[in-house]
C-alpha cells in the first residue's frame, strides 16, 4: 500500500479527481504532477473551511460560470458546487436552463453539459 511519511493511505487524503497513489503521481507528466499538487493542497489545507456566499448575478453570467465550472476541467470543489447551483436553478427557472443537464461520465464523475448535444 502506498502512503504518506506519516503512514496514511494517500487514497484517503485525496478528493475527487486526484491520483491515488505515489506510484500514479510519480508517473504523471511535470505539468500535471504541478496541478494534482496545487488540487490537493487546496483540498487539504486550511482555507478549505466552510465559507458561506451570497451571490447576485444575471442569468446570462449565471450560465457562463455553470458551464465553465460544471466542465471535467474544473477542480472538484467548484464543479460540485456548480452541479448543485444548477440543480436549485433548474427547479427555480427551467426554462432558462433547460438546455444544461448533468451528465455522469465513464469514471463516474459528474458534469455540465450545454447545447444540443446535452
Amino acid at each position: 500500500m502506498n502512503s504518506n511519511q506519516e503512514g496514511t493511505p494517500l487514497s484517503s487524503a485525496c478528493p475527487e479527481g486526484t491520483v491515488a497513489s505515489r506510484d500514479e503521481f510519480c508517473d504523471l507528466p511535470a505539468r500535471e504532477r504541478r496541478i494534482k499538487a496545487r488540487q490537493l493542497a487546496r483540498s487539504v489545507l486550511p482555507n478549505c473551511t466552510e465559507t458561506k456566499l451570497v451571490m447576485s448575478m444575471n442569468v446570462r453570467s449565471l450560465r457562463e460560470m455553470l458551464e465553465k465550472r460544471g466542465s471535467l476541467h474544473a477542480e472538484p470543489e467548484i464543479r460540485r458546487l456548480a452541479i448543485m447551483i444548477l440543480r436549485l436553478m433548474q427547479d427555480e427557472c427551467p426554462a432558462c436552463f433547460q438546455d444544461m443537464q448533468i451528465v455522469t461520465g465513464d469514471d463516474g464523475r459528474e458534469f455540465v453539459k450545454v447545447g444540443k448535444e446535452a
